[in-house]
């Protein structure tokens, strides 16, 4: 559900809508088409004599989300089914258009209840003066293009607001409080905010804290890492994959992690067992991994290391994170550690990927080396012996199947495709139970995959495959 969607099909009468590619289930409700629905003098006639399964099945068919809206006029069997298409998938992107969804759902129970996914996409005002000033100066010029080619969509919803005060992220989190209030079976939300120091991050707030109603299984937050945060996520009993991008110390852990380490500097009340179900855990800072895996059935991780590349002894955040990662509940099947680069610090940041592949390797559990699929990303040596040294290791992993290497350090870098596939015929004499290898390469730290035909067994580069969540496939 998007607002260019609400827009198109309060102009129904005059406009047509063009036909996407494949079929959708987002749409964004129109207030106008709402109240026809819900009036007592334009309520849908009597179904006809038609099986539920028959009326899901025209309703599939449909492929506008234009001609999905007219369904619903048609009887009151097609509205529950078109309307359980419509507002499966919510996604708006801008707060105007958010506004309108929201209110839609605030103002019918019965649809917020058909919502189960929810994207927040938010291209929010900075949290400093002179950038919040030339941000809401260029919002406030594309919403006067907006008004001037919306205005009849205004005209019709009767919204008399202003645009101030549409554009007021208070106002719209509040909004978006009362929304997810009334979304209780919502089970994946995406909260997704353009820059770290917009404005958006402080409001945790709208999720509801430990009064939420739903129980999500999916959670993308960009939110700060706050007392309200943490007052959510000790709710979410099912929850299996997260991703959080913040990370701070707020010094409100009830009880240590363990007695025998310090505790890490993170809230979340573990009296409670919250996040039982945490399978999937990607995290920008390792504290955060550190504090909720233990104790989880955490078997996929995707972090990076909190200290400065050009910090040398790695050594104690690598201890813990692996300390903490072997007293989860489900063996690890992939693990990526990333390290922001940073000239100059090459032989250090050299360092901490080996000493974190020799502590994978060498756990005493020895669990990890039995089940790990997946590893990255690790820095793949320019010398010889170091390199002859870094197999030795790696071939310890007897599970893994998929391993990231960093040459970015490498001069010239090797980027050309007999360049890659040599080096991948190289690691495969040490380690052949490894079938795909993704190299990071270039200024621009390109990714290319090299993998194993599984029909000809030849390596070979696969430039069209994307990378970024193969740690969650493999």
């Amino acid at each position: 559900m998007d607002s260019a969607t609400a827009r198109q099909t309060g102009h129904q009468s005059r406009t047509h809508s063009r036909s996407p590619t494949r079929k959708s289930t987002s749409f964004s409700p129109n207030p106008s088409l709402l109240a026809s629905l819900s009036s007592p003098h334009r309520s849908p006639p009597p179904s006809p004599a038609f099986s539920l399964e028959a009326h899901r099945a025209i309703a599939r068919l449909v492929t506008r989300r234009s001609d999905l809206a007219a369904l619903c006029l048609v009887s009151r069997a097609f509205c529950r089914v078109s309307q359980a298409i419509l507002y499966n998938t919510v996604h708006f992107n801008d707060l105007k258009g958010g506004a309108l969804v929201c209110e839609t759902l605030v103002a019918n129970a019965g649809l917020a209840r058909r919502v189960k996914a929810m994207t927040i996409q938010i291209w929010a005002r900075p949290r400093r003066a002179e950038q919040g000033t030339a941000h809401a100066n260029a919002e406030e010029e594309a919403s006067e293009e907006d008004s001037e080619s919306e205005g009849a969509s205004d005209e019709s919803r009767g919204d008399d607001r202003s645009e101030a005060e549409l554009e007021t992220p208070a106002e719209f989190w509040a909004l978006v409080a009362k929304t997810l209030v009334k979304t209780i079976n919502l089970r994946h939300l995406v909260v997704d905010i353009s820059s770290p120091i917009s404005t958006a991050v402080e409001y945790a707030w709208s999720l509801g804290g430990a009064e939420c109603p739903f129980r999500l299984h999916t959670f993308h937050c960009d939110f700060d890492w706050d007392a309200n945060l943490v007052a959510f996520l000790e709710t979410q009993t099912e929850l299996y994959d997260l991703y959080v991008r913040d990370y701070r110390d707020l010094a409100l852990l009830s009880s240590p992690l363990s007695p025998q380490e310090v505790s890490p500097p993170i809230a979340l009340h573990n009296n409670n067992s919250p996040l039982p179900a945490l399978t999937t855990l990607e995290c920008t800072f390792s504290e955060a991994a550190v504090l909720l895996s233990p104790g989880r059935p955490l078997s996929r991780l995707k972090t990076a290391f909190s200290t400065p590349p050009h910090i040398a002894n790695r050594e104690p955040e690598i201890r813990l994170l692996i300390s903490a990662l072997r007293r989860s509940n489900a063996p690890l099947i992939s693990l990526d550690v990333g390290d922001a680069p940073l000239p100059g610090a090459t032989a250090e940041a050299e360092t901490a990927s080996m000493q974190l592949l020799q502590r994978v390797a060498h756990a005493r559990a020895m669990t990890m080396a039995r089940e790990l699929r997946y590893f990255g990303t690790l820095i793949l040596p320019v010398g010889g012996r170091k390199r002859l040294q870094f197999y030795g290791i790696l071939i310890r992993l007897s599970a893994l199947r998929c391993v990231e290497l960093d040459v970015t350090s490498w001069k010239p870098p090797p980027s050309s495709s007999p360049a890659l596939r040599a080096l991948a015929a190289e690691l495969r004499l040490y380690c052949k139970d490894i079938t795909t290898i993704v190299f990071v390469h270039g200024e621009d730290l390109q990714r290319t995959i090299v993998a194993v035909d599984a029909v000809t067994g030849v390596l070979k580069v696969d430039r069209s495959a994307m990378p970024d969540h193969l740690w969650r496939e493999i």
